[in-house]
């Protein structure tokens, strides 16, 4: 009796079940809209290809119509067979030509194709956060490891055309000296090393994108005291400090 309610039970909770992310590591709006672009590129991509079949198809078609009627043609001149062999060869090179150019347009078509996939869930998010979505801003924001100045500046900003985008929906600066900044979600974190060189460029970053509005320190306390004496520096405001 037992086991047969426990067989009920389980055969209950499979058919219920239905896969969906969790609630509190996706957000569900951006996941809806994620699946539904993920589904518009699939209908995009099957009618893409089906058109470019029949274009190729097509041109496939017309160019092998075209030397047939050739070599048609040929056949039927009242000409010696001497002079029909010499014809025959001009026309073979001319279709291998052809051929030729017919396969450099069909790459030409392909490549010309525009791919409408949104990537991986973390390249959508970080496509949004590029463009100020707020949702994918939240869902990205994390704990930074490194040592950081953080502000309730949100929208991202390319400082330089070294500054590349990340699959989180940051974006990463790779200033001289190989010092390396990640700027997310209202935050300047240094990568690498906490040289005086490099705090110094965090520093004069952090005053390029928030100017003199209040703004939190965070890192080690020594870290903190260093970068206390270059944000007073350059003007910034300190709103607050917290030892990590």
């Amino acid at each position: 009796m037992t086991i047969d309610w426990m067989k009920g039970v389980k055969e209950t909770n499979t058919a219920l079940y239905e896969e969906q992310p969790l609630a509190r590591t996706l957000d569900v709006g951006l996941w809806r809209e994620y699946r539904e672009a993920l589904n518009a590129a699939r209908i995009h991509r099957t009618e893409l290809r089906e058109a470019m079949t029949c274009r190729i198809d097509a041109a496939r078609a017309t160019h092998g119509e075209r030397f047939k009627l050739r070599h048609h043609a040929i056949a039927a001149m009242p000409i010696p067979g001497r002079d029909k062999r010499s014809l025959y060869q001009t026309l073979s090179f001319e279709r291998k030509c052809a051929e030729r150019r017919l396969r450099a347009t069909i790459e030409g078509w392909r490549a010309a194709t525009v791919d409408t996939h949104p990537g991986s869930w973390k390249q959508f998010l970080a496509v949004r956060a590029a463009r100020g979505d707020q949702r994918a801003l939240r869902r990205l924001n994390r704990q930074f490891r490194g040592p950081a100045i953080r502000s309730g500046e949100k929208q991202l900003r390319t400082l330089s055309v070294r500054s590349q985008p990340t699959s989180k929906g940051s974006i990463v600066h790779n200033l001289t000296g190989g010092v390396r900044l990640r700027e997310s979600a209202g935050s300047i974190e240094l990568l690498g090393e906490a040289r005086d060189d490099a705090l110094e460029q965090l520093v004069r970053v952090a005053k390029q994108r928030f100017g003199t509005k209040c703004v939190t320190l965070l890192g080690s306390r020594d870290v903190q005291e260093r970068l206390t004496k270059m944000v007073a520096e350059q003007g910034l405001e300190i709103d607050q400090e917290r030892q990590r």
